[in-house]
């Protein structure tokens, strides 16, 4: 499967199911409550009522010019009143993102606002395959783009909002690695705050894969321009092959990156949190390594890592027969330091093969993690909101983001990314094509889920 951020509801939603009687044998007790019923059943009706509660508005965005296989929604970003959307095979294999601006009246289906492509781009470049906006600056990553000769180096591109609003464009500036190579994949993952850049290069080397590396870009005073990085993030204890920056999340200072493999050769996966110096962004070792206390090898734990203040969240979607996990830390009183988990995320109706926590991501009290594999692959996204008395383990959700797909393998879930009220969920596959048991990915689509 393809790869590549809930909503905060404004209060208290109180839900009645009303159920069509049914027959049943005499010595048969008809169910009382939701959990009474299979799981099959609950899921269904839960997703039903998330697509149906009060308070709570799906809009569908489309590229105008997509079509089949164009994985639109493989990443998905979100601030404030913009949306983009990253399809990694639009526009013949070259890739796009595509942004949405909110209309004034409030979000409506729609197409996109502007495309964004970059101008030296080359077929099955995977532009597209991490997207990530703050204020007017739009990244996007292509980390299978030739560099200086080198095929699957990568590159992540800036886009700077013009002066009158968005429009059809291509790069600002290009960013790369000084230190670059073969098959580095750099741009698999990248993340911007402010006028400060992460990105992600999970395999460096080609027969040899080497430990990753994250990059750190800050803006020059001129605005951005094509550029190397201003420092290296590594991992102390890293290891070949162990996929370190195949996912990054940057809030304030503090920097996290995944690493699927960490933890030792084919381990359980790792996280690590960089705090930047009082004197600024140098290569570095991290400040501190977050593990999950239940780690098995191959949980793919870092796949998917979300910050968000003092609150990281780390997606683990192969756990459990790939029923999948979200583990969440909080930062200590002190400063961030080696540890496990503060409270671990599941579902309680879930199944082999759902892959909830394939994406993740947190704002304020809440966080959402996807679950692509969900329901025959249609896909599904749930919603945590913090407790008073802070994280704790659950397996109970509090509300399911879902769409009604008529075939299966749309994928929604693969990507999420949340600002404010409103969480932008993307589906690469939908609305997937089906022929008998035969089924084709669609054109891909992203779903916006906003409070009223």
């Amino acid at each position: 499967m393809s790869k590549s951020r809930v909503v905060h509801l404004g209060g208290i939603f109180v839900c009645c199911v009303f159920m069509c009687a049914l027959t049943l044998a005499a010595d048969q007790k008809p169910p009382t409550k939701l959990s009474d019923l299979p799981v099959e059943a609950q899921q269904a009706i839960s997703a039903a009522l998330a697509r149906n509660l009060p308070g709570i508005q799906s809009s569908t965005l489309t590229a105008s010019d997509g079509v089949n296989d164009d994985e639109f929604g493989y990443s998905v970003a979100i601030d404030g009143n913009a949306v983009v959307v990253g399809a990694v095979f639009a526009r013949l294999g070259y890739g796009a993102a595509y942004v949405f601006v909110k209309p004034p009246t409030g979000w409506a289906n729609m197409t996109q606002t502007a495309v964004l492509t970059a101008s030296d781009g080359q077929g099955d470049d995977f532009f597209g395959s991490s997207v990530s906006v703050n204020g007017n600056t739009v990244l996007v990553g292509a980390p299978d783009a030739t560099v200086n000769g080198n095929g699957g180096q990568g590159a992540t591109y800036v886009f700077v909002e013009p002066a009158s609003g968005w429009a059809n464009m291509t790069e600002t500036a290009k960013l790369t690695a000084s230190d670059g190579s073969l098959d580095s994949r750099f741009g698999i993952a990248a993340a911007i705050t402010g006028n400060t850049v992460v990105v992600g290069a999970d395999r460096p080397g080609s027969d040899n894969p080497g430990p990753g590396a994250a990059y750190v870009f800050v803006e020059p005073n001129g605005g951005w321009s094509n550029m190397t990085q201003t420092a290296e993030l590594t991992a102390s204890d890293g290891t070949d092959s162990n996929d370190f920056g195949d996912s990054v999340s940057i809030s304030g200072t503090t920097v996290v990156v995944g690493a699927i493999q960490g933890g030792g050769n084919q381990g359980p996966g790792a996280a690590y949190v960089f705090v930047e110096p009082q004197a600024g962004w140098i290569n570095m070792t991290e400040t501190a390594k977050l593990s999950a206390s239940d780690g098995a090898v191959g949980d793919a734990f870092g796949f998917s890592v979300s910050l968000s203040g003092n609150i990281a969240v780390i997606g683990a979607y192969v756990k459990s027969n790939e029923k999948g996990a979200a583990y969440v830390f909080g930062e200590p009183v002190g400063g961030w330091v080696n540890m496990t988990e503060t409270a671990e995320l599941t579902v309680a109706t879930g199944k082999p093969s759902d892959l909830f926590g394939y994406s993740v991501s947190v704002a304020g009290k809440a966080i959402v993690a996807g679950a692509p594999g969900f329901h025959a692959a249609r896909g599904t996204a749930y919603v945590f909101l913090e407790p008073a008395g802070g994280w704790k383990t659950t397996s109970k959700y509090n509300f399911v983001l879902s769409e009604t797909f008529k075939n299966g393998k749309d994928y929604l879930g693969n990507s999420v990314a949340v600002s404010g009220s409103t969480a932008v969920v993307g589906a690469w596959g939908a609305p997937a094509q089906c022929v008998g048991l035969k089924c084709a990915p669609g054109p891909g689509e992203a779903f916006v889920f906003t409070a009223k």
